[in-house]
């Protein structure tokens, strides 16, 4: 069997530098890192990281934003320039950091679980030829991840825009939430690029924050299973690390974006051990 590769995001870090953040996952044994931040953050530290990379092994996998991808264009999404705008952007920066995949958010609020739009009735859809000739031409491939808007859609806007530079970044605790995993896996299929895992324990009844991003094993997903769909697509990428840090979210006391009162650094050091760990044996298991 290939030997997999992990990944972590960096959010798990995100009350250090973006550079001590890599050092630290690349010191723990990981070949890959998805950087998680604002733009302006990656724009300072650069040359760093363009260092840290050469000197530590580890290597960029993706840059996952903060925006979703409609937020950009305010006014019912007229504004297409301005989306054109900021995605070029981070393409580039994608480009100056060796970054194989830009992984973006469609929109969390504007479709919920059901909703039959199909993704060419939305204004932002015009934006979309533009966009992908700039990632064609910049060798970057743009990830769409699932959430509240499910596999299905991304995958209708995947097939609508038909490029190689397109595909999906599927979420396992996101589908585990808004779906079912393994149907978002098959969904998905061979679109499937990146991957980002969390636990969680499914949508609660009460209304309260779900997406916890516990390490896999902490919650109530069934990773063996999980693995299993995995391989029935045939998925060869990287397994990449999706978890949060702070005690507010993993308590379910405030969402994803309500950062603090993180637990100790060699706390969430243990916890990418545990998920590592829990995969390997789902792999070996399934």
């Amino acid at each position: 069997m290939q030997e997999k590769k992990f990944s972590v995001n960096t959010g798990l870090y995100y009350d250090i530098s973006l550079p001590d953040a890599v050092r630290r996952i690349a010191a723990l044994g990981f070949d890959y890192v998805e950087l998680y931040r604002h733009s302006w953050e990656i724009d300072d530290v650069t040359r760093e990281l363009k260092e840290i990379f050469r000197h530590t092994g580890i290597k960029p996998l993706a840059w996952h934003d903060h925006h979703e991808l409609i937020f950009w264009a305010e006014d019912d999404c007229r504004d297409i320039y301005f989306v054109v705008k900021q995605v070029k952007q981070r393409l580039d920066f994608c480009r100056e950091l060796g970054v194989k995949y830009l992984t973006l958010h469609y929109d969390f609020e504007a479709y919920d679980a059901a909703s039959p739009v199909s993704p060419d009735e939305h204004p932002v859809f015009k934006a979309f030829p533009e966009i992908i000739e700039y990632a064609e031409n910049s060798g970057i491939i743009i990830l769409f991840e699932n959430g509240s808007v499910q596999t299905k859609f991304i995958r209708r806007l995947c097939e609508l825009v038909d490029s190689p530079n397109i595909g999906m970044c599927v979420d396992i605790g996101h589908a585990n939430l808004f779906e079912d995993v393994e149907t978002a896996l098959a969904t998905a299929g061979s679109l499937t690029k990146c991957l980002h895992m969390s636990d969680n324990f499914g949508m609660r009844r009460d209304g309260g924050f779900s997406d916890l991003h516990l390490a896999p094993g902490e919650g109530g997903i069934d990773w063996r299973k999980c693995m299993l769909a995995l391989k029935n697509i045939n998925y060869q990428g990287v397994f990449n690390f999706e978890l949060n840090g702070s005690r507010y979210a993993r308590e379910g006391v405030a969402d994803i974006k309500g950062w603090g009162n993180f637990l100790p650094l060699k706390e969430r050091d243990k916890l990418l051990r545990l998920a590592r760990g829990h995969i390997k044996k789902a792999l070996r298991t399934s």
